[in-house]
């Protein structure tokens, strides 16, 4: 096995410090929000929120392209 397929690539790790900014919040605030809606999310049918709690970053557009590109690029057929 090649053990460069378990590293993240750049473009992920970029992609994983943006959101994480982006999603910063307060330790008492994140406790509130598994207790309050982890609940909702475990036995409510409906979908989830995937937006970051502070929006998108202003980078995530090019992140994001980049990322789909990197998706293409790997799953071609060689």
């Amino acid at each position: 096995m090649n053990e460069n397929n378990l590293r993240l690539s750049n473009v992920q790790q970029k992609a994983i410090r943006a959101l994480a900014k982006a999603d910063a919040r307060p330790v008492k605030q994140m406790l509130s929000m598994i207790l309050k809606e982890g609940f909702y999310w475990v036995f409510n049918p409906h979908g989830e929120n995937i937006q970051p709690y502070q929006g998108w970053p202003e980078e995530w557009k090019e992140i994001k392209k980049e990322l789909e590109q990197e998706y293409k690029k790997a799953m071609e057929v060689k």
